[in-house]
């Protein structure tokens, strides 16, 4: 009798690899989201790479790019993306492809108005306490 190798059957492969991957995602997240942070599919997936990249290539990015199936500098990217935020994995959210509307000085402005209205808020205050104006405030339903 001939040494042959007996094959599980697909459907138990299939099975086998699928466990396979979902114990590889539990650990990526255990060992580079230890503070659970919800995290998007994309951002998941990002951190499984960056995981296949430090504890199974050891750093490799060339080999590691090639395992996984992308490109050297956008694993390379990644990388340093997620090494300059100190290591967060929410670094690894992708950009919002919606268009800002607004410019960003505007957008400095908007962040501004809360101290104005605080600062308004107070002086107004201090006139009431010393001169014993009324002051009204209008709400708007």
């Amino acid at each position: 009798m001939r040494n042959t190798k007996i094959l599980p059957e697909n459907g138990c492969l299939e099975d086998i690899k699928r466990r396979n991957l979902e114990r590889m995602r539990n650990t990526a997240e255990k060992e580079l989201n230890p503070n659970h942070y919800q995290l998007s599919s994309e951002a998941k997936k990002r951190l499984r790479w960056l995981y296949a990249l430090y504890y199974e290539q050891a750093g490799n990015v060339t080999q590691c790019a090639r395992k996984i199936g992308i490109s050297r500098p956008w694993l390379s990217r990644m990388k340093a993306v997620f090494e300059k935020n100190g290591k967060d994995p929410r670094s690894l959210e992708p950009e919002s492809k919606a268009p800002c509307k607004f410019s960003t000085e505007m957008q400095s402005l908007f962040l501004m108005i809360p101290s104005a209205l605080d600062s308004w808020y107070h002086a107004s205050m201090r006139l009431h306490t010393h001169s014993g104006i009324p002051m009204i405030f209008y709400t708007y339903d």
